[in-house]
């Protein structure tokens, strides 16, 4: 008997509800409600904050460069080459700098419009698996993660790499269930594009996700090897799926080789992506490192993980069960796990790159929830939790005060937004709890994911608000009075893409007398010199004439002219 033919009573216990139902006029209303709240949460605060240095900067002034050199093939940085990164997230920013000018705003759109995308892509793809309710709490839950709410906030090439991931997966998968072709199209449509967007690593983590997931799933013992691999993949198209990635993503790749005469190969492939996996790049960590961002950036839904553990216990023993729901319970922990884990063992670690393991764990924590509500011992949990919950709010809006007060920078903006956050994050946990006690666990769970994204609406853009004012505002001030000089502005031994940003110009970058004197000397009128407490003491060993301008914070600007 084969997999798809086998069955169990246990499975009908498991499964207490019905198979999903085909699409409908209900879950078009709920997935229009979605990508409203989602673009409430990520559109309005773009701007509630500057360029923050470096990455968010990076990408905003290497599009910008773009544009005003009317070249669409090679990003640069200072005017120079830069090929960290393919061309994708260059191309989207130019796309908005085009519509809406060049601002902060236009430069995280496209991070922003891919969370909207990938809150919709979540609860759309993941219907043809789990009921409504449990797709539901899975979008909400995803959209009232921190991690998820700060990315879309941000300039950078994450959120497309995990809305494209996130589409090429729950496609193919859906694919192996009887899936139309045009799921398959979506899925190799979704890979050239996250080829274009992040590299090769895009392929190596969606088909290592399914590859683990056919391997836990396991295959009948009458069932040779070769055959269950030749049976699962062939409905892929495996062969025309990789033509399709390649004409989508070949021709820049090969366009860039050529016109770089083999620089970009080097450069990306060679040091960025097999350097970063062998851990002889920079932001080198160990391998805890991503252990604090997923308890934060996933908080509080991890705790439904962890207060809820048979039903998480229930999707690994059940794995092998047909059922739609089992399997895509097995798919998200082949997801999740794999990404946390590569990126773990990979020695160059950034807090952003665990990014696409965060849709299948919202998945994993929407179904759990789905599961819970079901069972009373598992209602009577949510209840704690949310009272718990409820307490944590309360006492954040207690500390607040003390907080703002040893700050004295924060604005009253600001302030209002933390309160009005905890306000709802408070009310929300405790009418879930209310709810719970009500024997209406499900509409209290479902107030309480609301409530927890819309509060990410108000407390991540003031948080990143208050971060940037304590950290690059006085940068900004530095850079405003060499705009008011009108001076020629160098930076030393440590760039910063803010600078060329709002300056629209090249500002080189020195590290020795010699090419103090050769700046001081290619460009007429005066000269400073922005630089950092770090390296304050090396500009005095190394710069003669160094005559202070202003200070701001850990930011210095000097004179260098005799």
């Amino acid at each position: 008997m084969s997999l798809e033919q086998e069955s169990s009573p246990v499975e009908s216990q498991v499964n207490q509800k019905p198979a999903p139902r085909g699409w409908t006029a209900r879950d078009t209303l709920i997935l229009t409600a979605l990508i409203a709240l989602a673009m409430v949460i990520f559109l309005p605060g773009l701007k509630s904050f500057g360029i923050l240095d470096p990455s968010d900067g990076l990408y905003a002034e290497c599009s910008r460069e773009m544009l005003e050199r009317h070249d669409l093939l090679t990003p640069s940085f200072n005017y120079q080459p830069f090929y960290e990164k393919p061309i994708l997230i260059y191309w989207t920013i130019m796309i908005a700098y085009k519509i809406f000018c060049v601002s902060e705003w236009a430069a995280r759109l496209p991070s922003a419009l891919s969370g909207v995308l990938c809150v919709a892509a979540l609860y759309s793809l993941s219907r043809q698996f789990i009921n409504r309710r449990a797709a539901l709490l899975s979008s909400l839950v995803l959209l009232a993660s921190p991690l998820f709410a700060v990315v879309g906030h941000l300039c950078l090439t994450d959120m497309l790499l995990t809305l494209f991931m996130t589409c090429a997966t729950l496609s193919l998968f859906g694919r192996l269930f009887g899936g139309s072709i045009w799921l398959l199209a979506l899925a190799y449509v979704s890979l050239g594009l996250a080829m274009l967007a992040k590299g090769p690593v895009a392929l190596f983590l969606v088909g290592g996700t399914l590859v683990l997931y056919l391997i836990c799933r396991g295959r009948d013992p009458a069932e040779k090897w070769h055959q269950f691999w030749w049976r699962r993949l062939w409905p892929l198209h495996p062969i025309a799926g990789l033509a399709l990635i390649l004409a989508i993503s070949a021709p820049w790749y090969i366009a860039e080789h050529t016109a770089t005469h083999g620089e970009f190969f080097q450069e990306f492939f060679i040091r960025q992506n097999l350097g970063r996996a062998a851990g002889t790049v920079n932001h080198q960590n160990p391998w805890y490192y991503y252990i604090p961002f997923l308890l934060g950036g996933l908080f509080p839904w991890w705790l439904s993980l962890a207060v809820m553990v048979e039903p998480v216990a229930r999707l690994w023993r059940h794995r092998k069960f047909p059922g739609r729901s089992p399997q895509l319970g097995l798919l998200c922990l082949c997801w999740s796990v794999l990404i946390i884990g590569l990126f773990s063992a990979v020695r160059t670690k950034l807090g952003t790159y665990i990014l696409p393991a965060f849709p299948p764990l919202a998945l994993l924590t929407g179904m759990v929830l789905d599961q819970g509500l079901r069972l009373r011992a598992m209602r009577e949990r949510l209840f704690a939790l949310s009272i718990v919950l409820t307490v944590v709010a309360v006492a954040a809006g207690i500390v607040l005060p003390i907080v703002f007060g040893k700050l004295k920078v924060v604005s009253l903006g600001t302030e209002c937004a933390f309160y009005l956050g905890a306000a709802l994050m408070i009310g929300g946990f405790s009418i879930c709890a209310y709810f719970i006690r009500a024997n209406r666990a499900a509409r209290g769970v479902c107030c309480a994911t609301v409530c927890s994204a819309m509060s990410m609406a108000l407390l991540i853009p003031a948080g990143l608000h208050q971060y940037d004012k304590m950290q690059h505002l006085p940068f900004r001030q530095l850079l405003q009075i060499c705009k008011d000089d009108s001076a020629n502005v160098a930076t030393f031994l440590r760039d910063s893409p803010a600078a060329n940003f709002y300056l629209a110009r090249k500002v080189p970058l020195l590290s020795s007398a010699t090419e103090v004197q050769q700046f001081i000397k290619d460009k007429p009128g005066k000269h400073y010199l922005l630089l950092t407490k770090d390296v304050l003491l090396q500009a005095q060993q190394r710069v003669p004439h160094l005559n202070l301008v202003a200070n701001k914070s850990k930011w210095y600007l000097y004179s260098i002219d005799q």
